[in-house]
């Protein structure tokens, strides 16, 4: 008859764990800290290397958007300079609109008299 159907445990727990290590509390906790460390050394690897792909896409993308910008300045500039009534009447209407923006509330203190 087999292991499996003995009443003890130790039985099926011998056929299945044979080839598990001796029961030593010293030795299981270094074999998992050592699995631990290799964990960790890995996901730290890959960290960094999605860290880096990360970068060099940031920086990708920064140059490109200056590259559209420094586009967009020059088209700006030629038309302020063929319009320049037109560049100077925007201009005063956004100093005016972020002055309002950056004014902040107005407090109005309103006195009634009593007649």
């Amino acid at each position: 008859m087999s292991d499996y159907a003995s009443n003890d445990g130790d039985g099926f727990i011998g056929e299945l764990g044979g080839d598990l290590p001796p029961r030593d509390g010293a030795a299981t906790l270094k074999a998992a800290r050592l699995s631990a460390k290799a964990a960790a050394d890995s996901v730290r690897e890959a960290a960094e290397i999605a860290l880096g792909e990360a970068s060099d896409r940031v920086r990708s993308l920064a140059g490109e958007a200056a590259e559209k910008i420094q586009h967009r300045y020059g088209d700006l500039e030629v038309w302020a300079r063929l319009k320049p009534a037109r560049a100077v009447g925007v201009a005063a209407g956004v100093g005016v609109l972020l002055g309002l923006l950056l004014r902040g509330p107005t407090t109005r203190i309103v006195y009634v008299r009593d007649r």
